[in-house]
């Protein structure tokens, strides 16, 4: 079973919004032109989307596109912040999206060399934030339709609607 640890990057004095400006240059830089991000910055609702493309040759000469979707969980620090309303200061947590920028612009910086130098296709470094389109539904990322055991004939069990497995249940 894997252990927490203190996250890193949490002492980062590196704002989000530089973070994200480096992430669209590393991108730039291993040659994706196309980049979409979405930001929610309030507290009660953090997001932090990022989709691209990535475009590649692959080893028989086929030209490929795959659809990356990257959505991190935001880091939560608790702070103490002045209530107006009780008169004191309360202790809450709240998003640290200078802590998830850094973690997001390293994992991509990782991934993005092992596919430069050919460790690793694209489709299997990112297997789990490629886009999708199933007969019938929306699309979404392999992931997240493995998450709601949207793939039943992958896992050899039925639609279970969103439900994960019991770690007792075998495939």
């Amino acid at each position: 079973m894997i252990r927490p640890v203190k996250p890193p990057y949490g002492d980062t004095q590196v704002p989000f919004s530089k973070t994200k400006a480096q992430i669209d240059s590393l991108l730039e830089k291993y040659g994706v032109e196309q980049v979409q991000w979405t930001t929610d910055l309030n507290p009660s609702t953090p997001t932090i989307s990022l989709r691209f493309f990535i475009e590649y040759v692959d080893p028989k000469g086929i030209k490929r596109r795959v659809g990356i979707d990257v959505r991190p969980s935001i880091f939560l620090v608790e702070r103490r912040t002045y209530d107006p309303d009780k008169g004191h200061y309360v202790k809450l947590k709240l998003p640290n999206f200078a802590q998830t920028g850094r973690l997001l612009y390293y994992w991509l910086d990782a991934k993005l060399k092992a596919i430069a130098w050919g460790l690793v296709a694209p489709e299997m470094e990112f297997l789990a934030e490629v886009v999708v389109k199933l007969p019938g539904r929306e699309p979404d990322t392999f992931g997240r339709l493995i998450q709601r055991g949207a793939l039943p004939e992958l896992t050899g069990q039925e639609e279970r609607g969103g439900e994960a497995l019991d770690e007792n249940e075998k495939l």
